[in-house]
């Protein structure tokens, strides 16, 4: 993740994943918060870390981003093809 360009496609894709899944399973008054705080945690993320994976937790009252030093399966198998 030490590349902006390759953070920023890994980020975008998940990023487009995760907004469409919101707006099918919620009305989209609903999701709509939830994908703008998405998007401002998103921008504050610093790309240079030096952990290999992250989780980004979101909800109406609570956002916190977790690094981690180990790669996900979702991500070997993502990048494997």
């Amino acid at each position: 993740m030490n590349s902006k360009v390759g953070f920023d496609s890994v980020v975008n894709t998940a990023l487009c994943k995760k907004e469409e899944d919101l707006l099918q399973a919620y009305h989209a008054d609903r999701a709509k918060p939830i994908i703008q705080k998405l998007h401002r945690l998103l921008a504050t993320i610093d790309h240079q870390s030096h952990h290999k994976s992250m989780a980004i937790m979101v909800s109406p009252l609570l956002e916190k981003v977790y690094f981690f030093d180990y790669v996900s399966v979702e991500w070997s198998r993502f990048h494997a093809a």
